[in-house]
């Protein structure tokens, strides 16, 4: 195989990958505001554990961090494969594949996150533990500013 052969075929696997992103989120059933869908219960539990974690983080109470984390790692898979209501308005196809495409790598850059927030505290790191802790709230923000839809933002959101 030639070394252009070999980069045709990186470039269709791309495009493939790029095209089932869309048709998955062009077909996926989106719940209304009201109802309880999965994203919603996702991001509630990230949330739930937001809050249950930023004091006992500021205290070094490590065994407290880390009941917090298992919810919010559980919430963040959840979400990943999710649809939030912005990206389901869409109405331009592409743009909708590539909306979906980064809300998931925002969501599994959190997952990663969380779980070097997991390790510090595990190792009773507390330097790590806070420079982890900006970095999730970083991702929350900027998820929250990206795929957030602007009603949600004003009550507080999920």
């Amino acid at each position: 195989m030639t070394k252009r052969t070999r980069v045709l075929s990186v470039a269709a696997g791309i495009l493939l990958a790029a095209g089932v992103l869309a048709a998955v989120a062009s077909t996926r059933p989106v719940a209304r505001a009201d109802e309880d869908s999965v994203l919603d219960q996702a991001m509630g539990q990230l949330n739930r554990g937001w809050r249950a974690l930023r004091g006992p983080a500021a205290s070094g109470d490590f065994a407290k961090v880390l009941e917090a984390l298992p919810g919010m790692q559980e919430g963040a898979v959840k979400a990943k494969g999710e649809v939030p209501p912005r990206i389901a308005a869409e109405k331009d196809v592409a743009k909708r594949g590539e909306q979906q495409k980064r809300f998931r790598l925002q969501m599994i850059s959190l997952l990663e996150e969380l779980l070097v927030l997991e390790k510090a505290a595990i190792a009773g790191d507390k330097e790590k533990l806070t420079a982890s802790l900006e970095k999730v709230r970083g991702i929350q923000k900027s998820g929250h500013d990206e795929f957030q839809e602007p009603e949600e933002k004003e009550h507080g959101g999920r």
